[in-house]
């Protein structure tokens, strides 16, 4: 796929814009549902697991119940867009096991929606057609819910939540909020907030990081992020060395382990 960055299991990626990659079409070959674009940026090739951004066109409407067989999370850049009778700004997170059905999806305005998001497995976006289980929002038509290590979160603002001054470690001198948690690793999904000036180790890389730049800049490991930039870290590659003239608010995965 063209814009699409070569991966590995072991390899870090580096992207320090992701402005410069394509928007791509959604395959729908195997049954995806149309509408939305892409920016792949990580392809984990053991798992299929897939981090990448889409964007929602203007307008944009799916009438139907849609579900994923893999977990799905996503976090809203720009603009909004409204699940069943959820209204995600930007800001808000959620984060569903496999199999929920979840619909209709509406983007509302004229800007449609941006989002930075995951999978746990190859991005599958499908139609439910069977009649076992009530057509219905929030739906579960799988138990797999019921064994996940990440609380189901339908909607979260961000914004409401705590920050937690970083006080020793990598990432001391900043703040962070928690947006979920892994209760199996003690990581989990991250914002933090980077001050002007500040330099420091950042994440140890004891599991697999990932960080992408939600506003200003940021230089990592030698290289120099703007916004949208991001970097797939292999556990044991920290980058090492980290800095911000201007400062920088960064999503980081740190779902291995607690990187601080």
């Amino acid at each position: 796929m063209p814009g699409t960055p070569k991966t590995s299991a072991a390899e870090t990626v580096i992207i320090p814009s992701a402005w410069d990659l394509d928007w791509m079409a959604i395959d729908t070959s195997d049954g995806n549902v149309p509408g939305p674009t892409l920016k792949m940026l990580y392809e984990d090739p053991q798992t299929g697991a897939v981090t990448f951004m889409t964007h929602v066109p203007p307008n944009w409407h799916d009438k139907n119940l849609d579900f994923h067989p893999t977990t799905e999370e996503g976090f809203v850049i720009a603009g909004h867009i409204k699940l069943a009778d959820r209204l995600l700004d930007a800001g808000c997170y959620l984060y569903r096991p496999p199999y929920i059905l979840h619909g209709p999806v509406y983007a509302p305005n004229d800007l449609g929606c941006t989002l930075f998001q995951r999978t746990s497995g190859p991005l599958r976006i499908l139609y439910y057609k069977g009649t076992e289980h009530p057509h219905k929002d929030g739906q579960p038509i799988k138990d797999d819910y019921l064994h996940s290590d990440v609380e189901w979160s339908e909607k979260t603002d961000t914004t409401e939540l705590p920050w937690e001054q970083v006080k020793e470690g990598g990432w001391s001198g900043t703040q962070i909020r928690w947006i979920h948690r892994n209760e199996l690793t003690g990581g989990g999904f991250v914002m933090i907030e980077i001050p002007p000036g500040w330099t420091g180790t950042g994440s140890a890389a004891r599991g697999p990081v990932e960080e992408f730049i939600l506003s200003g800049s940021l230089d990592a490991g030698g290289t120099s992020f703007g916004k949208w930039g991001y970097a797939h870290r292999a556990s044991g590659k920290p980058a090492g060395k980290y800095s911000s003239t201007d400062g920088a608010t960064v999503l980081s995965y740190w779902n291995g382990a607690n990187e601080l």
